[in-house]
């Protein structure tokens, strides 16, 4: 790696880390996101709609940092509402899933 004379690598480095974090996070949410609809088929809706949650939160809090989510950011979240809604409803808390279905279906019918 070439560093320019008076100029440290720290920012490249940072971008790295930053880079591999991200990598990270997108691996843990697939594999909560899979975790949650195996729980979904089994008929553990308690379970999938809490682990649909936690995938929910994780996506917001990685764009909580920007301003402005990307066209990604909000097609995974509308899939994971879609996903919760429908496990919702089958758990029998119908408001708590029209919630849910309203957050997406303006983009997601």
């Amino acid at each position: 790696m070439f560093v320019e004379k008076g100029r440290s690598n720290v920012g490249q480095q940072q971008l790295l880390v930053s880079s591999s974090s991200k990598k990270l996070n997108l691996i843990k949410l697939n594999h909560f996101k899979t975790r949650a609809s195996a729980l979904l088929k089994a008929g553990n809706y308690t379970a999938a709609y809490e682990t649909y949650t936690m995938c929910i939160d994780m996506v917001l809090e990685s764009s909580s940092s920007s301003v402005k989510r990307n066209k990604d950011k909000t097609l995974i979240l509308d899939s994971l509402y879609c996903n919760r809604s429908l496990t919702y409803e089958k758990a029998g808390k119908h408001t708590l899933a029209l919630e849910d279905s309203l957050k997406c279906c303006e983009k997601n019918f």
